[in-house]
C-alpha cells in the first residue's frame, strides 16, 4: 500500500513539475561576433600534423611487428 502511495506521489509531482517547465520561457539572444577564434589555427597545418601523426602510428605499428613470425614451439 506504501509503495503505490509513493509511486502516487511521485507521478503527481512529475506533472506538475512538468507543467511548470512547459510554462518557462527560454529566450536566447546570441552574442555578437567581433573576430575569429585565434584557437583554430590554420587548416593546412592541423591537416598536416593529422597526416603526419597518422603516418607515424603506422611505421611505428610496422616496426613493432616486423620479424616476429618465428613459432614458439618447435
Amino acid at each position: 500500500m506504501r509503495i503505490a502511495k509513493t509511486l502516487a506521489a511521485a507521478a503527481a509531482l512529475t506533472f506538475a513539475g512538468g507543467s511548470i517547465a512547459a510554462q518557462a520561457e527560454t529566450v536566447r539572444t546570441a552574442a555578437p561576433v567581433s573576430e575569429e577564434s585565434e584557437l583554430s589555427g590554420s587548416t593546412g597545418t592541423t591537416h598536416l600534423l593529422i597526416i603526419v601523426a597518422v603516418a607515424a602510428a603506422i611505421v611505428g605499428g610496422v616496426a613493432l611487428t616486423d620479424g616476429d613470425d618465428d613459432p614458439v614451439s618447435q
